[in-house]
């Protein structure tokens, strides 16, 4: 059994490089942009309709985005609804988000903590809920968590322990 090393820093402050980063996104994908802004040879009306038929994704499930590192997508808000994020949704995003982890071999992974960025769910119970997977999870190949502290007013911490 191999000890999955903690840590729990600001974005500023990366402890490794991570293989992936697990971000909290909504259904429709708009909460996580990509920042390049491009020049578009299409019409205003394609683009219309192109957003009027987007593919809505299923809160708890996550969306890979192949970019370095690899983006895995949590889906835990449907900006449809009020609240748009809850616990349930949040703990079927990180189960999915870690089984995916598993599945393509990750071994140092990066979290938002999911819920709290743009939702209002409390930093503290995501990093328990976070933990308690972990603890669940030690011999499935990760061998290194990061924890972004400050991506919901966490504050500045310097937890760098085995699980």
């Amino acid at each position: 059994m191999v000890a999955i090393s903690f840590f729990e820093t600001p974005d500023t402050d990366p402890p490794f490089d991570p293989d992936a980063i697990v971000l909290e996104e909504d259904t429709s994908l708009v909460l996580t942009p990509d920042p390049t802004i491009r020049e578009s040879s299409v019409s205003q009306f394609k683009a219309l309709m192109d957003l009027y038929q987007l593919e809505e994704h299923e809160v708890g499930s996550v969306v890979l985005r192949n970019k370095v590192p690899l983006q895995l997508l949590a889906v835990v808000h449907n900006l449809d609804e009020e609240p748009s994020c809850s616990k349930q949704a949040v703990t079927l995003a990180l189960a999915a988000s870690l089984d995916l982890c598993e599945k393509r071999g990750l071994e140092q992974v990066a979290f938002q903590p999911l819920g709290c960025v743009h939702g209002k769910l409390d930093y503290s119970w995501f990093r328990r809920l976070l933990l308690a997977e972990l603890a669940q999870r030690e011999d499935q190949g990760l061998t290194k968590v990061w924890l972004l502290s400050n991506a919901a007013g966490g504050g500045k911490r310097d937890s760098k322990k085995p699980i």
